[in-house]
Parts: C-alpha cells; sequence; structure tokens
C-alpha cells in the first residue's frame, strides 16, 4: 500500500514537471520570436552609438578620445592613422545599427574592442563589448535589420556563391550559438575561478600575517620588533 501511494505521487510529480518543461520551452521560444529581436535592436543600436560617438572624437579631438578610453570607451591606441581609424569607427557602427554586413562591422568593432583592452585599459565594458559583438560575428543580427530584409532577394540571386553561403549560414547557425554559449560559459567559469583564487591568496596573505604576529610573541620578542615585522610583511 505504502509503495503504491509512493509510486501514485512519483508519478504525478513527474507529470507536472514534464508539463512545467514544456510550458517553460514554449515560453522561451515565443520570448524568442517576440521579444528577442527589439533588444537585440537595442544592442546594436547602444553599442553602434558609442562607436559613432568615438569615430567623432578621433576625428576632431584626439586627446579627449584618449581620455574617455581609459575610463568608459574602448578604443585602441593613438598613431598617424586616426583618419582611417574614425572612419573604420563610423562604417562599423552603421552597419551594426542597421543590420547591413552586420557580421563585417560586428567583426571590425570587436577588432578595435579586443586592441583597447590589450593596450589602452581593461574594462569590463570592453568585455561586454566582447561577448556581444562576438555574438553578431557569428550568428549576424535578427530579424529587425537589413540583412534579413535582402536574404530573401539574395537567396534567388543569379549568383550560386552567395546562395550556397546564406544557406550555410542558415544550417550552421545552430552549431554556432552551441558554440558561443560554450565558449562563453567557459569564459565566465575561468573568470570566476581567476576572482576566486585572488581572493584565497589575499586571505593567506592576512592569515601569514597574523601568524607571524602570533610567533613573535611566542618568541617573548619585544613589541618593537614585532611591529617593525609586521610593517614588513603588510608593506
Amino acid at each position: 500500500m505504502a509503495i503504491g501511494a509512493v509510486m501514485y505521487f512519483a508519478n504525478a510529480f513527474q507529470r507536472r514537471l514534464s508539463t512545467a518543461l514544456v510550458w517553460l520551452g514554449d515560453a522561451i521560444a515565443f520570448l524568442s520570436r517576440t521579444a528577442w529581436p527589439p533588444v537585440d535592436l537595442l544592442i546594436r543600436i547602444w553599442i553602434g552609438e558609442r562607436a559613432i560617438v568615438l569615430s567623432l572624437l578621433v576625428a576632431t579631438d584626439w586627446a579627449m578620445a584618449a581620455s574617455m578610453a581609459s575610463g568608459s570607451y574602448p578604443i585602441p591606441v593613438p598613431g598617424p592613422w586616426s583618419t582611417s581609424l574614425s572612419s573604420l569607427y563610423l562604417l562599423a557602427s552603421i552597419s551594426l545599427i542597421f543590420g547591413l554586413a552586420t557580421r563585417v562591422g560586428a567583426a571590425a568593432l570587436l577588432a578595435l574592442t579586443v586592441a583597447s583592452h590589450i593596450h589602452v585599459a581593461a574594462l569590463d565594458l570592453n568585455l561586454f563589448w566582447m561577448a556581444a559583438l562576438a555574438f553578431y560575428v557569428l550568428l549576424g543580427a535578427d530579424r529587425l535589420s537589413l540583412d534579413r530584409l535582402l536574404v530573401y532577394g539574395l537567396k534567388s540571386s543569379p549568383l550560386p556563391q552567395i546562395s550556397a553561403l546564406i544557406t550555410f549560414l542558415d544550417v550552421a547557425r545552430p552549431a554556432l550559438t552551441g558554440i558561443y554559449l560554450l565558449v562563453l560559459r567557459l569564459a565566465l567559469m575561468l573568470t570566476l575561478l581567476l576572482a576566486r583564487r585572488s581572493h584565497v591568496d589575499g586571505h593567506d596573505d592576512d592569515n601569514n600575517a597574523d601568524l607571524g604576529v602570533v610567533a613573535c610573541d611566542l618568541r617573548n620578542a619585544t613589541f618593537w620588533q614585532c611591529g617593525h615585522w609586521a610593517a614588513g610583511t603588510h608593506r
């Protein structure tokens, strides 16, 4: 009797769990069709607007651009090619905002962001830009883009290479999405591990300092000597 009751409740729980998971999957699919395209457009506009600001700053006031780069804007190191850099920022940002040749524009901005992160300042904003731009390099823009409007006409293009490329990108989209998410999870895991290691190392240094003070006391050293030791430890 008891076993039968347990099996009944277990089956009921399994059915409810299956129903909840199906409902969750349907909700995610619905949001991906309705909510994600506007969010995708807003992200592209936000990144593109900042890139346009950078292009104008590089073209007009390089000192101001370099100063802002050290605080909140991804921009690479200065050089004699500031005019070309400004044009590249402008064209890439327009490409990203309107979703026209999105992968090319995102790849250009991604390269500039990596250069900024390495040569100017290691900012959290740079990491977010890298993650977002890598997504657009692999998967392109969503429905609210010129790429999606042109793709239907290009599929029937007399040039077989273009049609084959579009078909390949459509077929490879699920695989590219999985690869992107895997790399993103690995990067987050590595970041958390490094942060935890730094936190543990900091605690180890504090513990070593405390143990040293205790050792000084056990050796009946003078307060002056222990003070000198602690100062040298924390220096």
